[in-house]
């Protein structure tokens, strides 16, 4: 049912601002709840037994233990546990993943089943597929912020590189059951065309990093073939092969300095997408290169603690932020940065340390090991379990090369672990040459009692507290944002604060709404109530875990106060000047001090600031500024003019 509905599931703001990433990460986290309450109760009242084995248990525990350790010491503790509101991928989502992971090798007895949740897979893909197309054709019933139709399709993944992932990771699965599930004809042609539709919507992506992992899986799956048939020779000259193609994609397919004119997809925007595919000098590759680069820095000169134990789950965003570079503003949006490395193995380290790379990669290696030996002993015969193992093997391949260059969204974790349930229950439980340990669970009636009376209770407090309450504040966040009248937009925020007060978006989303709404009120006590409110909610976050951008709220929370009241003028200059020493690439510190000093009838003080600020923005005569990157560098010019035209 999970691996189903997982990817078609999203709200489209129905009762969600955030349409994708937390309805399927709640509906993942509650059907795995209720999914093993079920089982353990089978467990413990049926003695059912479980096939275990005690060294992939060990190493999951180590996984965990890892990963607790580093959300424990993280730099954000306010985001370690439940994530970011973007992203949702904080410590308790990990351990949902190796639950379900753990669920899936107690549960499945035999490959018949495996195969079964694969004809489920392709059908959702399928049906993943058919919406993308509709929404390619201009078919989609659903109105977006960004019209998919004629360009990059996202279907219910939300964003065309992750549905690019996903489809690059079904792919070869739908291959294995075009080539051995299935026998008849007529079944046949049903999967070959929806294998062309697979490839038709992945190319409707225009997500090069899924395009190259998908080819890249192709070339691991013809060397393991060859290394499994020991073919030595063919093997040799393909790796050749492979070599001198890259060299030359490397080296002579050079990339136009103009982007191509026009919107047409075909004869505009995939030919450029294809001519950028190796390139590293503009746009979104020159971006990778900055952010890979500042991984690598932030890395060496980290302490020991951070390097072993990482900066926490989904913490990186305070990271990158000390990192932004006036070139960053070049190739993306002035004063943007990112919440991750976009390359897996940055990632890992820096959110989970060394200890969460080392335990990541044990476990993974292990199960490949296990599948490794189960192909070689299986060479000869080549039943459809041996095809099976080794089309996941691609899969999984296609997962690794993709995160080389991107990262996971909800669905491909899910699917991720899903993958390798399948390879260890394949190459373990099923593997009739590993020896296995068996367990039947036995204990009295008042224990089992006691046992499922607490499991229920503290997954009932998981589900509501931390699943369903989620969902209802982002409900009232979602009814925020409709809002035209300012008290029921503040009224509707403090709901969602009152579901999840440790959300660091909602305080941020609060500080917003509440600057732009404070002289919206007429009445001394109503204004009153809004700079107590805004105060509080600087306050119910610890100093040390201000982001830059709640930070910012703050240093413009006192500015709009100190306006009625001088104290809070110290305040913010003070908040906004730790900004500037933090990254002095920044520009919106520069105009908001500015802005502050002429406030205070400072304007030579003011012209300082406003000189420093046109100092670190882009120039505009930067060849590699495109046209939308121009006009915001333009428009961020033109206020700082204004500043300068009021401090003269």
């Amino acid at each position: 049912m999970i691996v189903f509905f997982l990817p078609l599931l999203f709200s489209w703001h129905l009762f969600s601002f955030n349409a994708f990433t937390l309805p399927k990460m709640v509906f993942f986290r509650v059907f795995l709840l209720l999914a093993l309450f079920f089982f353990l109760f089978f467990v413990l009242n049926c003695g059912r037994k479980i096939v275990w084995d005690g060294k992939i248990l060990f190493l999951i525990l180590f996984l965990v233990l890892s990963l607790g350790l580093s959300a424990f010491f993280s730099v954000s503790p306010d985001l370690a546990f439940l994530g970011r509101y973007s992203r949702q991928q904080g410590f308790y989502s990990f351990l949902s993943y190796l639950l379900f992971f753990l669920l899936l090798i107690f549960l499945f007895k035999d490959s018949v089943r495996i195969k079964k949740s694969i004809y489920l897979i392709i059908t959702s893909s399928v049906l993943v597929s058919l919406y993308a197309w509709a929404q390619y054709l201009g078919l989609d019933p659903l109105s977006w912020s960004e019209s998919p139709r004629g360009g990059r399709v996202f279907s219910g993944l939300g964003q065309p590189n992750f549905l690019g992932h996903f489809l690059a990771m079904v792919i070869p699965l739908s291959v294995y059951a075009f080539l051995f599930l299935v026998r008849k004809l007529k079944f046949k042609i049903v999967l070959l065309a929806s294998l062309l539709l697979q490839f038709y919507v992945l190319f409707l992506t225009l997500s090069r990093s899924a395009w190259l992992a998908l080819g890249l899986g192709a070339c691991v799956g013809a060397i393991l073939f060859l290394i499994l048939t020991k073919k030595k020779r063919i093997l040799f000259f393909l790796l050749i092969l492979l070599m001198v193609f890259s060299l030359t994609v490397l080296v002579f397919v050079k990339t136009p300095q103009e982007k191509l004119s026009g919107d047409n997809f075909f004869s505009q925007q995939f030919p450029q997408r294809v001519l950028n595919l190796t390139n590293f000098q503009q746009g979104s590759g020159k971006m990778r290169v900055y952010y890979w680069s500042a991984a690598w820095r932030e890395f060496k000169s980290a302490e020991l603690k951070r390097k072993i134990l990482g900066y926490g789950p989904d913490t990186l965003d305070k990271i990158f932020a000390k990192h932004y570079d006036r070139d960053w503003g070049v190739q993306e949006s002035i004063n943007t940065y990112p919440n991750r490395a976009h390359n897996l193995f940055f990632d890992i380290i820096l959110h989970f340390g060394l200890l969460g790379f080392l335990a990541f990669t044990a476990f993974i290696l292990y199960i490949l090991y296990g599948c490794f030996n189960y192909l070689k002993g299986r060479a000869e015969e080549k039943g459809e379990d041996f095809w099976l193992v080794f089309f996941l093997l691609i899969s999984l391949s296609v997962y690794f090369f993709n995160n080389l260059f991107s990262f996971s969204s909800v669905t491909t974790y899910v699917y991720f672990y899903l993958f390798l349930a399948f390879l260890f229950i394949l190459s373990y439980n099923l593997n009739s040459k590993v020896e296995k340990n068996e367990i039947r669970v036995k204990t009295s009636p008042f224990l089992r009692f006691l046992l499922l009376f607490f499991i229920f209770l503290s997954f009932s407090v998981f589900i509501f507290f931390y699943n369903f309450n989620l969902v209802r504040a982002d409900f009232y966040y979602f009814q925020a944002r409709q809002e035209d009248n300012c008290s029921r937009v503040l009224n509707n925020i403090k709901r969602s604060l009152s579901l999840n007060s440790g959300s660091r978006f909602y305080k941020k989303e609060y500080l917003r709404h509440g600057l732009n709404c404070y002289h919206n009120f007429k009445s001394r006590k109503q204004r009153e109530q809004i700079r107590e409110n805004l105060l509080y909610q600087i306050n119910s976050l610890k100093k040390e875990n201000w982001d830059y951008e709640f930070k910012l709220f703050a240093g413009r929370v006192y500015s709009l106060l100190s306006r009625e009241d001088p104290h809070y003028y110290p305040r913010a200059e003070l908040i906004y000047q730790e900004l500037i020493d933090f990254n002095s690439f920044m520009i919106t510190p520069y105009k908001e001090l500015a802005k502050l000093k002429l406030q205070q009838s400072k304007p030579f003080e003011a012209l300082k600031y406003i000189r420093r600020g046109l100092v670190v923005m882009p120039s505009t005569k930067n060849k590699d500024l495109n046209k939308e990157h121009r006009e915001e560098v333009e428009k961020e010019k033109k206020e700082f003019r204004n500043l300068l035209k009021l401090a003269k």
